[in-house]
């Protein structure tokens, strides 16, 4: 079981840097929405739903009063990378976890091994993604972005850790309930410090009291 989920997230971690290296290297026309959004919307409109909002992003200004195409752009663009590398880290920590995480119990500091190889292949990958952009017609690479992506890689590794420690929550509360042995009348009485006294005259209220709250289970 534990083979087989290795390598399934292997695989999946090897399928989604495909996908991410695929799409940085598209060139910027065949990823811009802008002409669908002249379609459906006018800039008035969109002024008015937007909120005003101006900042600096990889030496050029967003603002989303002066060109909210452009504003819009950027947010569905963001959006994409934070949904790109939050997976990408979630895929990462489960294959590290599956192939090494049981075997190794070393730590660093304030983070498990796991997590820190996580977030470094992450960077790793942002900076070759960027690199790349480089290289395809009307796009460019932003240190700006690796770090939004390293921040999306943290996102992921927190959704994964989350994953874990509820399974892990489940799993242990089966192991109780799974281990809760079944015990006879008289052994309940012995528990009590009651004294002894048959099967048909066990209702004495705390006795009920446990039974019908399933702390305790009778044997015939």
């Amino acid at each position: 079981m534990n083979l087989g989920k290795k390598y399934l997230f292997c695989l999946l971690t090897c399928l989604w840097l495909i996908v991410i290296f695929g799409l940085s290297s598209q060139p910027y026309q065949w990823q811009t929405i802008q002409p669908v959004l002249h379609h459906f919307f006018s800039q008035e409109s969109m002024r008015h739903v937007l909120p005003a909002v101006s900042f600096q992003y990889h030496h050029s200004t967003v603002d989303s009063q002066k060109n909210p195409f452009k504003f819009v752009k950027f947010l569905i663009r963001k959006t994409a990378h934070i949904l790109l590398y939050a997976t990408l880290a979630f895929l990462t920590r489960q294959a590290l976890k599956q192939a090494i995480g049981s075997r190794l119990h070393i730590r660093l500091p304030h983070a498990p091994v796991v997590e820190v190889v996580t977030l470094l292949f992450v960077g790793l990958i942002a900076a070759l993604d960027e690199w790349n952009q480089t290289h395809v017609a009307l796009r460019t690479g932003a240190v700006q972005d690796v770090c939004l992506d390293l921040f999306a890689g943290s996102i992921g590794m927190m959704i994964a850790s989350i994953r874990t420690e509820y399974f892990r929550f489940l799993l242990n509360k089966a192991n109780t309930l799974l281990s809760r042995q079944p015990v006879s009348t008289e052994e309940v009485f012995v528990l009590l410090n009651l004294p002894q006294r048959s099967a048909e005259t066990a209702a004495e209220p705390e006795v009920t009291r446990l039974l019908s709250a399933g702390d305790l289970e009778i044997l015939d």
